[in-house]
């Protein structure tokens, strides 16, 4: 969506370019998805070049890339920008665990990447151990860069924070780490997400956090699991540990009210108003 609407990602240019997305996997629901997120960054009265594509374009033995190529002449005259393929094993006509097969797979995507001279993004699975891509090694070894996406903590349900890791780059920096969450959102009464950027977050090592403190942020955690909200009330959660902890109501208030100090101090939450919550995202 940043490089269709031309705006900077991160703090970073964007050159413009029309984006062409295969979206072989949840296509029902994709188009609402598009509409969240270019509604949240302000681009919804625009006809900006994004291309979804909710068709099965397999690369086949005969025609290797050739379907999805003409459909992308078709949307668009204008330079592309960036071809995604949404996901590899959906638009894999082979074994991915066989070498040829895999080899004709990356010839493909490059048959792309010469004919309109754009960036193919590939949306792969991991192994079931999650530490390499699935199928065999001849996909890692022809990318430019292999970007990790994961779970990096839970903000209070259903918010989820992900984390994006470059695991290798030939021309640019690896190990960077960029955090998100995925916003809800109701488009045509269907609950889609989008991607906002997040903060690193700040994990609390609830081992250096002593009696109340821990306890405070315990209860405020399972409070917003329980409520499945992204903030509650303040006084909702000082309520909570009054009536779950031993002691007497008066000095229960003021451990709380300690509690809450140190915190807000170390940064693992955040009040603003009357409500609070995790660190990590915009309570407002």
């Amino acid at each position: 969506m940043h490089i269709a609407g031309g705006i900077p990602y991160r703090g970073r240019a964007i050159e413009q370019r029309s984006v062409f997305y295969c979206a072989f996997e949840g296509a029902y629901a994709f188009p609402d998805r598009i509409l969240a997120i270019a509604d949240h960054l302000k681009l919804s009265s625009l006809d900006i070049p994004l291309f979804f594509s909710p068709d099965r374009r397999t690369f086949t033995k005969v025609g290797g890339a050739s379907e999805i190529i003409i459909a992308i002449k078709e949307a668009t005259s204008d330079p592309t920008g960036l071809v995604v393929l949404d996901t590899m094993a959906r638009s894999f006509e082979g074994d991915e665990n066989n070498s040829e097969d895999m080899k004709f797979y990356i010839k493909c995507a490059e048959d792309i990447v010469q004919e309109l001279q754009c960036a193919v993004l590939i949306i792969h699975h991991c192994g079931i151990d999650g530490t390499r891509p699935r199928g065999h090694s001849a996909l890692t070894g022809a990318c430019d860069a292999q970007i990790k996406i994961e779970r990096a903590s839970n903000l209070g349900a259903p918010v989820i924070q992900i984390k994006a890791k470059v695991e290798f780059m030939k021309d640019g920096p690896e190990d960077v780490e960029e955090y998100s969450v995925l916003q809800p959102c109701v488009i045509d009464e269907i609950e889609v997400c989008f991607v906002e950027d997040s903060p690193k977050p700040v994990k609390s090592d609830l081992r250096s956090l002593s009696g109340n403190t821990s306890k405070a942020l315990t209860i405020l955690q399972k409070e917003l699991d329980a409520t499945g909200e992204r903030r509650i009330p303040l006084q909702d959660w000082k309520n909570s540990f009054v009536r779950n902890t031993p002691g007497t109501r008066e000095g229960l208030r003021k451990a709380f009210d300690r509690a809450l100090e140190r915190l807000q101090s170390n940064g693992d939450v955040t009040v603003e108003g009357i409500f609070v919550g995790l660190r990590g995202w915009n309570v407002s």
